[in-house]
């Protein structure tokens, strides 16, 4: 049965997040983050296809811990207006 509580899935991230924030808070550059995402999502679609030893769920967590990790490296003006913008450009899309 599908998570009927967004903050169930919201509050897994987020310590996912949170117990792997101290790999990001090094000096790395954008290419490894790169790399590091990319890796999650080869082992996702190896989990897809139960040639992973974690389940999809498990990754799709990772996968979004690492992008709040990166986000959390930019400046919160930069993030809140890189999401003002997509919510407009929604909008006008009507999506």
């Amino acid at each position: 049965m599908p998570i009927k509580n967004t903050d169930t899935v919201i509050n897994c991230i987020i310590a996912n997040a949170n117990q792997h924030a101290y790999k990001w808070d090094k000096n790395i550059s954008d290419d490894h983050k790169l790399v590091v995402l990319l890796r999650e999502l080869g082992e996702l679609s190896n989990s897809l296809y139960e040639k992973h030893e974690h389940p999809p769920e498990l990754e799709l967590i990772q996968i979004s811990g690492i992008c709040i990790n990166w986000l959390r490296r930019f400046p919160e003006d930069k993030v809140i207006l890189a999401l003002e913008q997509t919510t407009k450009e929604h909008q006008q899309r009507g999506t």
